[in-house]
């Protein structure tokens, strides 16, 4: 039973494994298939800025890995009653999840073909989530800390409906790199 409420509080666990698959589908389709940029001016130039998009893309996808590492270790702490600690790593958690979202953002702006950059879309948004999940969390262990357990619970609440919409999107950019 508490590892089913660990799952639902941190649906972020799977998102390692999700996005080590999706690095490999990201490099294979990006760098391979050549389906960026139709309108580069000579080969070297496509080569050029389809390697930069998967550069970023494995970025981002590093960064949501630590990301979810760290936020597995918050989890931790506060089953300990270590609200501060829990604090301070997603605090750190937030700030991979940022440098994420700037990774996809950059790759976004580099891209020109509509079902990759639908597939980055996907990942911005549910970065974005993740990232006011992690504030919503943060926001939970100052208010246990204060007593204030009505609150915290309301945070927590917040905190699991920014979870969940973001692995929502993640799950669509997974059925969408199918098609890429």
């Amino acid at each position: 039973m508490k590892q089913l409420k660990s799952r639902e509080e941190h649906p972020k666990r799977n998102r390692q494994n999700i996005a080590l698959l999706l690095i490999l589908i990201v490099f294979l389709t990006v760098v391979l298939s050549g389906c960026l940029g139709s309108e580069k001016k000579n080969d070297n130039q496509y080569i050029g800025d389809s390697s930069d998009v998967a550069k970023e893309m494995v970025l981002a996808f590093e960064n949501l890995k630590r990301a979810s590492k760290l936020e597995e270790e918050s989890y931790q702490e506060e089953r300990k009653d270590n609200y501060e600690k829990a604090i301070k790593l997603t605090k750190e958690a937030t700030k991979w999840n940022e440098e994420a979202l700037n990774h996809f953002l950059y790759a976004s702006n580099k891209t020109v073909d509509p079902l990759a950059n639908e597939f980055i879309d996907y990942y911005l948004e549910a970065t974005k989530n993740y990232i006011k999940a992690d504030e919503a969390m943060i926001n939970k262990f100052e208010f246990k800390i204060k007593g204030d357990f009505e609150s915290a619970k309301k945070a927590s609440e917040e905190a699991r409906e920014f979870y969940r919409n973001g692995g929502k999107l993640q799950i669509k950019a997974k059925e969408l790199s199918v098609k890429i």
